[in-house]
């Protein structure tokens, strides 16, 4: 799944959700937060597993093991832990989403990575 959509256009699209996003979370209109912030942070993580599937691909590696529609999943969960604080809640929030068990270590480090670096950052 990682040719079908090119990673300019994931990366334009990115550049061009992340301003009006915070156009309009700036303005004095309600809007919300959590869709905009899943979807920025799973384009993050998209443009990133595909990347890096380049990257195995050029050096020969078996690129099986790296699944871009995971990484969109983990980078969606990070950015939205990162930017919320939420640990516990959203681990368990997202695994009821993908109801799929074997993916709770990986939510669970990004979670945890997002909100220790968004807490150095910002405290």
């Amino acid at each position: 799944t990682r040719h079908l959509i090119p990673v300019y256009i994931m990366f334009l699209y990115l550049i061009i959700y992340f301003a009006f996003a915070s156009l309009v979370a700036g303005s004095m209109i309600a809007s919300g937060f959590v869709i905009p912030m899943l979807v920025i942070g799973a384009l993050m993580g998209r443009i990133y597993g595909v990347v890096l599937c380049g990257i195995f691909d050029y050096f020969g590696w078996d690129t099986q093991v790296i699944d871009p529609g995971v990484m969109a999943m983990l980078g969606g969960v990070g950015f939205f832990a990162g930017v919320s604080r939420l640990t516990t809640c959203l681990a368990v929030i997202m695994l009821e989403v993908t109801a799929d068990l074997p993916h709770l270590l990986p939510i669970m480090c990004s979670v945890m990575v997002a909100k220790v670096a968004a807490d150095f950052f910002v405290h």
